[in-house]
């Protein structure tokens, strides 16, 4: 139960006062004042387990004598609804030591209000709440718990924060240990806060059994920082109690004034005033409060609002009766669907007790009004009632602006609930009807629609747009006070909506909140989005889940576009509190014994006032224009023939087009900003391969280093000298016979004739390969001569059995006991001869290869071979220049791949019995014309793997060595 000497009706907010030390107020006797003190301090043990006064008439350090004209009931000050307020010591002398450590030494503003009022009964200076702060721009990051700070022989701790923005990453500060300094964030703390901890909200918890005990107090809309927990943030300077006012301050962090702000590390710090509402002006009081309401709407567009009803009585309240009116043009609005507690525009509602009054004790009463309350709690019992009931009402916004009307426990909502259901209901008795009805206007808007474009260029990846709206003259909110005036600052936005978020991402937005400290009644606010459009949303396609964005390898066929809309709506409202006077609600005894006789006076009031700032709706196409390449480049045409290819000809040329080769190729996209300028190129992977070839070449040059010619002419010489010189006669006996003189190579059979000859051929290649190896093609094109070769002879030979064979040992028949001759060739996948005597023999010599890399850099502006270029797309080498200068494309080979030009020479000898070894010819052998040769046979290169094989013949040499032997006789003719 709760003492009180009178019962005050009364509504208290926020306006400017002048706290000049002149003012004039009711002068006080020393008992009124110790009544005021006495009441206080019964308020206290009762409801916060003091055992003792915690008030007295010297502050507590000190010894300041309290302000006795502030702290009594009736004081003068209407802004304190009469009520009182305890400070000591000298208003000037408080306000300067609230100052002195400060960045802003402002010891009064520019209305004359002191900074602080005085001193509180701990002797830290009593702030006056009405001291304005200069206008600020900035994010305030507010410090949690302010009275935790660091202690001497401590450099500091770290600071917990809890910014207004919840975009705000700016949450921990470390605060240094810096007494009496000047602008020092400890120092500010600590010239406010000496260190009590009286009414923290541990001690609340402890002492009331609600750390949030003094919450409902807290005078005016709290900022979002610290919404939700205030008592961890303002630290009670003095405590309000059942008639007399506190006040408290919390302190923020703050990095800049301009609108990065948010952005910036925290330069600066500040702090905020907090008055406390005595407790008899927030209790038996029912109160509607809108939850939910917008402000404007577009025609067709569904609209929802909310009332919450707070009730702050000690007890559960039944039955209580409220009424909606919703009307446009004067006339009901259609189809409004009721939902929540309350699914009736006319109707009640059952409201909770509000425990934080239900054990402050009252003044007494007679039995009956004793026994009826007993009824009353008896009854409410019966049926719990949790929290605050909410109400809605939906509706689709009509052609006109709507005017919504809620009110509870009036005369009018009981009337018409007790006609409607045919009761008696009864209006319950309150402290304040003021606040029982909410009035509130939708403003029908017209959208102002804007449209633009956004285009992303065939190498862009993304791209950023920033987009004032509706343009650069802003948006702007007209609030209307009537006759009254603003008593607080101006909050509220425009709050911009992205509508199509799979499209517009990293989307944020600047300029839509009124800077803290704002009042004025025009307000011009400049929204502006800012987003980052991505390929791979402009062109995703849901129905089939393609899109086009190369950095995935994900694409598109082009040159093509692909376009999406993209959209953003934004509205919002600028609310403030107005203070308006009325003709008179509170009657004013001339004499307080007598109060038959008096005066209506208004000591003000507030109401929550809004002003929509319109209605955007932002279309912009976006469109994204695709071109990943052509699926083949024109191929450049290579010769595949063979030059000189006769059976004449000792050299031969072979061309013919390399094999393909797959290169993987990147192109460069970039992202855009919004000013058009592009950065973070990228390579990113090609949509085809590019297929490499070139002109493969081999030269082939067959040459004699010795003819059988040159090799018989000795012995032919000595024949023909008749000089019987064995030694002269080293590889063939030739017949010295006069008569046989005139023929070139005259023998006669049974004597040796030994093959002979040396023969060479060189091979240079040029070939194309990925690989820094020797080719195979070279290699298989020098066994390929090799195994060409052809040493003919059809001689009859003698083997060491005595049988008539030919050069390759194979049996030579006879006819008529005749010997037959055909030619037989020796070959190198078969030397062998006479009696199985290996007479072929090559030697091979090859030059080192030559690799020449054909150079290429992915990096955009690198060198990159011709050969190369003539296969990538964008350059003229390849013609299709047109690919960059109309789609700005242009490809380049990966990085990590190779191509060489590898050139290899080998040249072969070939020698025809290089032993010299005898063979004898057959003495049977008849006498006749015999041909002696090596020649080139024919190669088929379609036989072969390689790509040389299209070439097709390859002509050997149809006479390399040749020379025509007559057979004239025996040897025989010369043993007889």
């Amino acid at each position: 139960m709760k003492r009180v000497n009178s019962f005050l009706v009364i509504i208290i907010l926020i306006v400017p006062i002048a706290f000049s030390q002149s003012i004039f107020v009711n002068a006080a006797s020393k008992e009124e004042v110790k009544a005021s003190l006495k009441l206080a301090n019964e308020f206290l043990i009762d409801n916060y387990s003091f055992s003792e006064d915690y008030f007295t008439e010297r502050s507590f350090y000190e010894e300041r004598e309290i302000n006795d004209k502030l702290a009594v009931k009736g004081n003068g000050l209407n802004v304190f609804g009469n009520l009182p307020v305890f400070v000591y010591g000298d208003m000037d002398e408080g306000a300067r030591e609230g100052t002195k450590y400060g960045n802003d030494q402002r010891v009064y503003d520019a209305e004359g209000d002191p900074r602080a009022l005085g001193f509180s009964f701990i002797d830290e200076p009593y702030p006056n709440p009405e001291f304005h702060i200069d206008e600020v721009t900035y994010v305030r990051r507010w410090i949690k718990e302010p009275w935790i700070l660091p202690e001497n022989g401590e450099r500091g701790i770290t600071k917990e924060l809890s910014p207004d923005d919840p975009k705000d990453t700016h949450t921990k500060q470390y605060l240094e240990y810096r007494p009496d300094t000047f602008a020092s964030t400890y120092s500010v703390i600590r010239q406010w806060v000496k260190g009590s901890s009286t009414f923290l909200p541990k001690f609340a918890e402890e002492k009331a059994g609600d750390r949030k005990f003094f919450n409902k107090c807290i005078e005016g809309e709290l900022p979002a920082g610290i919404a939700e927990n205030p008592e961890d943030y303002i630290y009670i300077i003095q405590p309000p109690t059942y008639e007399s006012w506190g006040v408290g301050i919390a302190f923020y962090y703050y990095g800049g004034t301009g609108k990065d702000n948010i952005y910036k590390p925290n330069y600066y710090s500040y702090y905020q005033f907090f008055r406390y509402k005595p407790f008899v002006l927030v209790e038996k009081d029912i109160i509607p409060v809108f939850e939910a309401v917008q402000l404007s709407a577009v025609p067709g567009s569904p609209v929802m609002v909310s009332v919450r009803i707070d009730s702050t009585f000690d007890k559960v309240l039944k039955n209580v009766s409220y009424k909606w009116e919703i009307t446009s043009d004067g006339k009901p609005v259609e189809n409004v669907t009721y939902l929540g507690k309350g699914m009736e525009a006319i109707g009640t509602v059952n409201l909770a007790a509000d425990k934080t009054f239900s054990g402050m004790k009252k003044e007494e009463t007679d039995p009956e009004e004793e026994i009826e309350e007993k009824e009353e709690e008896l009854e409410a019992e019966e049926t719990e009632v949790m929290g605050a009931p909410v109400l809605y009402a939906s509706f689709i916004m009509p052609d006109g602006d709507v005017e919504i009307r809620f009110e509870v426990n009036t005369d009018e909502s009981v009337k018409e609930y007790n006609n409607a259901y045919k009761v008696e209901n009864k209006k319950i008795s309150e402290r304040d009807y003021s606040n029982n009805v909410l009035t509130r206007t939708i403003k029908v808007v017209e959208p102002i629609n804007t449209t633009g474009e956004a285009t992303l260029d065939y190498n862009v990846l993304s791209k950023k747009i920033n987009v004032s709206l509706p343009d650069e003259n802003g948006m702007t909110a007209e609030l209307d006070v009537g006759d009254g005036w603003l008593v607080s600052d101006v909050s509220g936005g425009v709050n911009v909506t992205n509508v199509t978020p799979q499209l517009y991402k990293s989307f944020e937005v600047t300029g839509n909140k009124i800077p803290g400290g704002t009042r004025q009644t025009t307000v011009t606010l400049y929204p502006e989005f800012s987003t980052t459009i991505h390929r791979k949303d402009v062109t995703y396609d849901s129905a089939t889940g393609l899109y086009d964005n190369p950095e995935e390898k994900k694409y598109l066929d082009g040159p093509s576009t692909r376009a999406k809309t993209g959209a953003v709506e934004a509205e919002g409202n600028a609310t403030a509190t107005r203070r308006y006077r009325c003709g008179g609600c509170v009657w004013i005894p001339d004499d307080s014994e007598d109060s038959s006789s008096g005066t209506w006076v208004c000591p003000g009031h507030t109401e929550n006032i809004s002003a929509t700032f319109g209605y955007v709706a932002d279309q912009r196409v976006i469109t994204a224009k695709i071109y990943n390449g052509m699926p083949s480049i024109p191929q450049k045409k290579f010769l595949d023939e063979i030059k000189f290819n006769t059976i004449n000809s000792l050299s031969k040329e072979m061309f013919w087009t390399s094999e393909p080769y797959k290169f993987n190729v990147v192109r460069w996209m970039a992202h855009e900003d919004e000013n058009g300028q592009l950065y973070g190129w990228t390579a990113v992977p090609g949509r085809y391969q590019r297929i490499f070839t070139q002109q493969n070449k081999a030269e082939i040059k067959w040459g004699i280093v010795s003819t059988m010619e040159k090799d018989y002419e000795k012995s032919r010489e000595a024949a023909r000298r008749r000089d019987y010189n064995k030694e002269n006669y080293d590889k063939a006996v030739f017949a010295s016979d006069e008569n046989l003189k005139n023929y070139r190579y005259p023998i006669k059979s049974g004597y040796y004739f030994n093959p002979t000859g040396t023969y060479t051929f060189e091979v240079k290649t040029e070939i194309y390969k990925p690989e820094k190896k020797p080719t195979a093609e070279h290699k298989e094109i020098v066994e390929s001569l090799i195994n060409s070769f052809r040493y003919e002879s059809n001689l009859i030979y003698i083997d060491n059995n005595n049988r008539a064979v030919n050069i390759q040992n194979q049996p030579v028949p006879a006819y008529g006991g005749k010997l037959s001759s055909v030619p037989a060739v020796l070959t190198f996948k078969d030397p062998t001869g006479v009696n199985n005597v290996k007479l072929l023999y090559e030697e091979r010599s090859s030059a080192e290869p030559i690799y020449e890399e054909l150079k290429h850099s992915q990096v955009s502006g690198g060198y990159t071979d011709p050969r190369l270029l003539a296969i990538l797309e964008g350059y003229s080498e390849s013609g299709t220049q047109s690919s960059r200068d109309n789609y700005k494309y242009r490809e380049y080979i990966e990085d990590g791949q190779t191509m060489y030009k590898i050139t290899e020479t080998t040249r072969v000898t070939i020698r025809v019995n290089p032993h010299n070894v005898r063979l004898y010819t057959h003495p049977n052998m008849p006498d006749g014309k015999y041909v002696v040769r090596a020649y080139i046979d024919n190669i088929n290169l379609a036989q072969s793997k390689n790509e040389y094989k299209k070439l097709g013949e390859l002509k050997g040499i149809e006479n390399l060595d040749r020379i025509e032997i007559v057979v004239k006789g025996s040897i025989f003719d010369d043993i007889s």
